[in-house]
């Protein structure tokens, strides 16, 4: 939750420092959120590979 807080604080920066015509910082901090998007997604894929995972071996152990 904290880092999708993150995620929107850095795209409303984005779009104030384009509207204050900030070209640099706004286009890093859409970058920066991207990559933070991109490894949200990445290690929500990780969990649930994890999980599927550890729910197969389960019933074979017992």
């Amino acid at each position: 939750m904290i880092w999708k807080l993150a995620l929107y604080a850095l795209l409303v920066f984005a779009c104030i420092a384009f509207y204050f015509k900030f070209i640099g910082i706004a286009l890093s901090f859409t970058c920066i959120s991207a990559l933070l998007y991109l490894c949200m997604r990445l290690t929500k894929e990780e969990r649930k590979h994890k999980k599927s995972k550890q729910r197969m071996l389960l019933p074979l152990s017992m």
